[in-house]
Protein backbone atom coordinates (compact mmCIF):
# COMPACT_ATOMS: atom_id res chain seq x y z
CA UNK A 1 0.00 0.00 0.00
CA UNK A 2 1.33 3.43 -1.11
CA UNK A 3 0.05 6.27 0.89
CA UNK A 4 0.00 9.78 0.14
CA UNK A 5 -0.52 13.20 0.94
CA UNK A 6 0.38 17.14 0.51
CA UNK A 7 2.22 18.89 3.49
CA UNK A 8 3.81 22.35 3.03
CA UNK A 9 5.99 23.82 5.57
CA UNK A 10 6.55 27.73 6.65
CA UNK A 11 10.24 29.34 6.02
CA UNK A 12 10.72 30.93 8.85
CA UNK A 13 13.37 33.93 9.07
CA UNK A 14 15.65 35.01 11.82
CA UNK A 15 14.11 35.66 14.99
CA UNK A 16 13.49 39.03 15.52
CA UNK A 17 13.63 39.50 19.02
CA UNK A 18 17.58 38.19 19.05
CA UNK A 19 20.05 40.37 19.76
CA UNK A 20 23.36 41.31 18.27
CA UNK A 21 26.42 42.75 19.11
CA UNK A 22 28.66 43.84 16.17
CA UNK A 23 31.92 45.48 15.75
CA UNK A 24 32.40 49.37 15.35
CA UNK A 25 32.02 49.05 11.00
CA UNK A 26 30.02 45.83 10.93
CA UNK A 27 26.93 47.26 11.08
CA UNK A 28 26.06 46.35 7.18
CA UNK A 29 28.12 43.39 6.56
CA UNK A 30 25.58 40.90 4.68
CA UNK A 31 25.96 38.07 7.64
CA UNK A 32 24.28 40.39 10.22
CA UNK A 33 21.25 41.33 7.84
CA UNK A 34 18.42 39.48 8.31
CA UNK A 35 16.25 38.66 5.14
CA UNK A 36 12.34 39.85 5.34
CA UNK A 37 8.87 38.88 2.95
CA UNK A 38 7.11 41.46 2.57
CA UNK A 39 3.97 39.22 2.74
CA UNK A 40 5.44 38.37 6.32
CA UNK A 41 4.69 34.60 5.28
CA UNK A 42 6.27 32.10 2.34
CA UNK A 43 5.67 28.48 2.28
CA UNK A 44 6.75 25.19 0.53
CA UNK A 45 3.53 22.82 -0.42
CA UNK A 46 5.41 19.55 -0.67
CA UNK A 47 3.79 16.06 -2.12
CA UNK A 48 5.15 12.83 -1.09
CA UNK A 49 4.34 9.23 -0.30
CA UNK A 50 5.53 5.89 1.12
CA UNK A 51 4.81 2.00 1.29
CA UNK A 52 7.08 -0.80 3.42
CA UNK A 53 9.22 -1.15 0.84
CA UNK A 54 10.29 2.65 -0.01
CA UNK A 55 9.35 6.03 -0.55
CA UNK A 56 8.92 8.24 -3.13
CA UNK A 57 10.64 11.80 -4.11
CA UNK A 58 9.27 14.85 -2.61
CA UNK A 59 7.54 17.11 -5.51
CA UNK A 60 7.24 20.42 -4.64
CA UNK A 61 3.69 21.92 -5.56
CA UNK A 62 4.68 25.41 -7.06
CA UNK A 63 0.88 26.93 -6.61
CA UNK A 64 -1.81 24.88 -6.19
CA UNK A 65 -2.51 21.21 -7.13
CA UNK A 66 -4.64 21.08 -10.54
CA UNK A 67 -5.95 17.58 -11.82
CA UNK A 68 -3.53 17.94 -14.42
CA UNK A 69 -0.70 18.89 -12.02
CA UNK A 70 -1.49 15.76 -9.88
CA UNK A 71 -2.23 13.61 -12.97
CA UNK A 72 1.36 14.04 -13.65
CA UNK A 73 3.00 12.82 -10.01
CA UNK A 74 0.33 9.68 -10.60
CA UNK A 75 2.74 9.19 -14.05
CA UNK A 76 5.76 10.40 -13.42
CA UNK A 77 6.28 10.17 -9.87
CA UNK A 78 4.26 7.01 -8.76
CA UNK A 79 4.25 4.96 -11.77
CA UNK A 80 7.68 4.67 -11.90
CA UNK A 81 8.18 3.95 -8.32
CA UNK A 82 5.60 1.30 -8.18
CA UNK A 83 7.23 -0.10 -11.18
CA UNK A 84 10.92 -0.61 -9.98
CA UNK A 85 9.23 -2.37 -6.48
CA UNK A 86 6.25 -4.03 -7.72
CA UNK A 87 6.66 -4.80 -10.86
CA UNK A 88 3.17 -3.66 -11.94
CA UNK A 89 0.33 -1.00 -10.47
CA UNK A 90 -1.85 -3.90 -9.77
CA UNK A 91 0.09 -5.52 -7.32
CA UNK A 92 0.42 -1.71 -4.98
CA UNK A 93 -3.01 -0.58 -3.31
CA UNK A 94 -2.91 3.23 -3.41
CA UNK A 95 -4.30 5.66 -1.45
CA UNK A 96 -5.11 9.12 -1.70
CA UNK A 97 -7.63 11.68 0.31
CA UNK A 98 -10.66 12.63 -1.85
CA UNK A 99 -9.41 16.35 -2.68
CA UNK A 100 -10.81 17.34 -5.45
CA UNK A 101 -7.46 16.96 -7.59
CA UNK A 102 -7.33 13.93 -6.68
CA UNK A 103 -10.77 13.01 -8.14
CA UNK A 104 -10.86 15.30 -11.55
CA UNK A 105 -11.82 13.14 -14.34
CA UNK A 106 -8.23 13.26 -15.67
CA UNK A 107 -6.75 11.51 -12.89
CA UNK A 108 -9.73 8.84 -12.62
CA UNK A 109 -8.96 8.26 -16.63
CA UNK A 110 -4.98 7.62 -15.86
CA UNK A 111 -5.91 5.64 -12.85
CA UNK A 112 -7.95 2.93 -14.66
CA UNK A 113 -5.64 3.38 -17.75
CA UNK A 114 -2.42 2.65 -15.57
CA UNK A 115 -4.47 -0.05 -13.14
CA UNK A 116 -4.03 1.30 -10.34
CA UNK A 117 -6.11 -0.13 -6.86
CA UNK A 118 -7.51 2.63 -5.13
CA UNK A 119 -7.79 2.14 -1.49
CA UNK A 120 -11.17 3.79 -0.57
CA UNK A 121 -10.69 6.80 1.67
CA UNK A 122 -12.64 8.24 4.57
CA UNK A 123 -12.99 12.05 4.05
CA UNK A 124 -10.89 13.94 6.16
CA UNK A 125 -9.48 11.23 8.37
CA UNK A 126 -5.84 12.52 9.14
CA UNK A 127 -6.33 10.05 11.72
CA UNK A 128 -5.87 7.02 9.01
CA UNK A 129 -3.30 8.08 7.38
CA UNK A 130 0.11 7.54 8.66
CA UNK A 131 1.82 9.96 6.61
CA UNK A 132 0.58 12.73 8.34
CA UNK A 133 3.18 10.96 11.36
CA UNK A 134 6.24 11.42 8.51
CA UNK A 135 5.31 15.04 7.85
CA UNK A 136 5.39 15.89 11.53
CA UNK A 137 8.76 14.25 11.65
CA UNK A 138 9.89 16.89 9.10
CA UNK A 139 8.10 19.76 10.63
CA UNK A 140 10.46 18.85 14.04
CA UNK A 141 13.32 18.08 12.11
CA UNK A 142 13.54 21.54 10.15
CA UNK A 143 12.61 23.26 13.70
CA UNK A 144 15.37 21.79 15.10
CA UNK A 145 17.73 23.08 12.05
CA UNK A 146 20.64 25.88 13.47
CA UNK A 147 20.78 27.66 11.19
CA UNK A 148 17.01 27.33 10.13
CA UNK A 149 16.52 27.42 5.78
CA UNK A 150 15.94 31.03 4.83
CA UNK A 151 14.42 30.62 0.95
CA UNK A 152 11.88 28.11 -0.44
CA UNK A 153 14.91 26.54 -1.87
CA UNK A 154 17.01 25.89 0.87
CA UNK A 155 13.74 24.64 2.62
CA UNK A 156 12.87 22.05 -0.13
CA UNK A 157 16.56 20.99 -0.20
CA UNK A 158 16.40 20.71 3.52
CA UNK A 159 13.26 18.61 3.36
CA UNK A 160 14.09 16.34 1.01
CA UNK A 161 17.52 15.81 2.54
CA UNK A 162 15.82 15.09 5.95
CA UNK A 163 13.56 12.62 4.35
CA UNK A 164 16.02 10.54 2.48
CA UNK A 165 17.54 9.54 6.09
CA UNK A 166 14.58 8.56 7.69
CA UNK A 167 15.27 5.04 8.38
CA UNK A 168 13.28 3.04 6.52
CA UNK A 169 11.76 0.71 9.48
CA UNK A 170 10.05 4.34 10.47
CA UNK A 171 8.03 3.65 7.56
CA UNK A 172 7.11 -0.11 7.86
CA UNK A 173 6.02 0.67 11.66
CA UNK A 174 4.17 3.37 10.21
CA UNK A 175 2.16 0.87 7.95
CA UNK A 176 2.05 -2.07 10.55
CA UNK A 177 0.27 0.56 12.56
CA UNK A 178 -3.17 0.20 10.48
CA UNK A 179 -4.71 -1.99 12.19
CA UNK A 180 -4.58 -0.31 15.34
CA UNK A 181 -5.84 3.29 13.96
CA UNK A 182 -8.63 1.91 11.73
CA UNK A 183 -9.85 -0.22 15.74
CA UNK A 184 -10.29 3.37 16.85
CA UNK A 185 -11.63 5.11 14.20
CA UNK A 186 -14.03 2.09 13.81
CA UNK A 187 -15.46 2.65 17.72
CA UNK A 188 -15.46 6.27 17.83
CA UNK A 189 -17.81 6.48 14.44
CA UNK A 190 -15.22 8.49 12.90
CA UNK A 191 -14.37 11.26 15.92
CA UNK A 192 -10.86 12.18 16.48
CA UNK A 193 -8.61 9.52 18.36
CA UNK A 194 -5.36 9.46 19.54
CA UNK A 195 -4.15 9.21 16.39
CA UNK A 196 -5.04 13.24 15.31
Amino acid sequence: MLFTDESSYEVRGVDKHKRLWRAKGERFLTEYLASSFKSGRETVMVWGGFFAAGRTKLVWVKGQITGASYAEMLLDVVYSKIQVIFGDTESCVLQEDIAPPHTANVCRAIRKELGYCLLPWVPQSPDLNPIENAWDYLEWAIRAMNPQPKTKEDLLQALSDTCDIIPQSDFVSLVDSMPTRTVPMTKTKGFPTKYL
